[in-house]
């Protein structure tokens, strides 16, 4: 899946050869804590991207199978533990169209077409029309539907109203892109943000694991990896406090942005910490 044009040294792929090779290197006398983030996939529910989200899930299937494999083969004591701290986009398939008689199925093949994702594509029309300004917009519509729609979604139908938004909205480009292969797919959102519905614990590597099985508090899982390692963490956690503590203008200035309150109110503390330190969260991820 094409996140973006061309991944680089920064852009780490979670199924790549060779990090695959280095976690089945069992050399290390000491032993090793590896923490492995699938954090496209959340980027994906935001934008409510139904074909980048399977193959982000399917690439960290294959991280998670590595580390499996790993644990198979070593002979020193390891667990592993997966997990996410949230879904993202209250996904649903089986989706009922506006007008349309209920369809209680939906249609993965659609998905398996696409071999890019929203966002790559609406850089692609970005880039397209910053290059190319004038350009007509019967042009542009055809370029868009032979280049994005059909090349980069693999979709033949595309509706006239679908292209009209594409080309008189190309700023919104991501989303309409995202819809465009949701409905083929009859896969349904209910936000762009976070939901609270229960996510899912996988855990390997013996008995101890057992502690986390079942339904448990988010917080548990931490609280079980520090006793598993024997570490002392409240070092850390008062560290961490005192830097969230110190927001600067700039840290209020983009939480005004993207929360509408007033930043002005949390400067004089008259939001509540908690939810100072939930919205730095939200914008560092943006």
């Amino acid at each position: 899946m094409a996140a973006q044009a061309a991944p680089n040294d920064r852009t780490p792929l979670l199924d790549d050869t060779e990090r695959r090779e280095n976690i089945n290197d069992d050399s290390d006398v000491h032993g090793f804590f590896l923490m492995i983030e699938g954090s496209r996939i959340d980027h994906a529910g935001h934008i409510n991207d139904p074909a980048a989200q399977v193959h982000e899930v399917l690439q960290y299937d294959a991280a998670f199978q590595a580390v499996l494999d790993f644990i198979e083969k070593s002979e020193t004591e390891t667990i592993l533990v997966a997990t996410s701290d949230h879904e993202t986009g209250g996904l649903g398939t089986a989706l009922q169209e506006p007008g349309h008689l209920p369809v209680y199925n939906w249609f993965p093949r659609a998905l398996a077409k696409a071999n890019a994702s929203s966002e790559f594509l609406s850089l692609q029309l970005a880039k397209h029309i910053a290059e190319n300004p004038g350009e007509h917009k019967g042009k542009l519509r055809s370029w868009v539907n032979e280049t994005l729609i059909y090349g980069g979604l693999g979709i033949t139908d595309v509706h006239p109203e679908e292209l009209d938004a594409l080309v008189e909205a190309p700023l919104a480009a991501i989303t309409t892109f995202a819809a465009i292969i949701s409905l083929r797919a009859h896969v349904g959102w209910s936000t762009h943000g976070h939901t609270a519905v229960d996510v899912n614990i996988y855990s390997s590597g013996g008995r101890d694991t057992e502690k986390i099985r079942g339904n448990v508090e988010n917080t548990d899982v931490g609280k079980f990896l520090r006793d598993w390692l024997d570490l002392d963490v409240a070092p850390i956690t008062e560290e961490l406090k005192s830097k969230l503590g110190k927001v600067n203008r700039n840290d209020l200035a983009a939480m005004d942005a993207v929360s509408g309150r007033p930043a002005e109110a949390a400067a004089a503390g008259e939001v509540p910490q908690h939810w100072m330190e939930q919205h730095m969260r939200e914008v560092a991820a943006i």
